[in-house]
C-alpha cells in the first residue's frame, strides 16, 4: 500500500512512529524476528494500528509458552497504548487482538 507523503495518514505514522522510538520501545523488523512495535497504516480510518509483536523465540518458537506469550502481548499492548496516550495521541481499541487504533495528535 502506497500513502502519500503529502498525506495526513502519513505525518499521524511518522509522529506515531517518532513518540514510540523517543519513548525508548523498540520498532518489530520483521526481516530480523525481534521483537519490537507493529505500526500498519489504517486507510479506511485514517489511523494507525498499533500492536505489540514479541521475538520470534517467545511467539513463534514458543519458548516460555503460549500463556506467557499472550501475557506479555497482552501488557505491552496496554504499554504501548498507555505511551501513546501519554504522549498526546488520541487512542483506542480495535479489533479482539489487542491493537490499539491512533486516529490524531491532540
Amino acid at each position: 500500500m502506497l500513502v502519500s507523503d503529502t498525506d495526513p495518514l502519513t505525518t499521524l505514522l511518522v509522529e506515531v512512529t517518532a513518540a514510540l522510538v523517543e519513548a525508548g520501545l523498540p520498532l518489530h523488523v520483521a526481516e530480523e524476528g525481534h521483537g519490537g512495535i507493529h505500526l500498519l497504516p489504517e486507510v479506511g480510518t485514517g489511523g494507525v494500528l498499533v500492536s505489540w509483536r514479541a521475538h520470534d523465540r517467545m511467539s513463534l518458537q514458543q519458548v516460555r509458552g503460549a500463556a506467557a506469550d499472550a501475557a506479555v502481548g497482552q501488557l505491552m499492548n496496554t504499554a504501548a497504548a498507555g505511551v501513546l496516550e501519554q504522549l498526546g495521541f488520541v487512542v483506542e481499541p480495535y479489533g479482539v487482538a489487542g491493537w490499539s487504533l491512533v486516529t490524531a495528535l491532540r
